[in-house]
């Protein structure tokens, strides 16, 4: 049996998961990795 390939869910700004579509539609699909890169600007607010 093939193992499903594993998806890649980016926050951009911010982590809210509540009523994130895409996070439940990767979640419902298979295996996932959320992923979150903070930029410069957002350790200087």
């Amino acid at each position: 049996m093939a193992q499903a390939p594993i998806q890649v869910v980016w926050f951009k700004r911010d982590l809210r998961i509540h009523d994130h579509a895409p996070l439940a539609n990767v979640a419902a699909a298979g295996p996932m990795l959320p992923l979150f890169a903070i930029e410069p600007e957002q350790w200087q607010a």
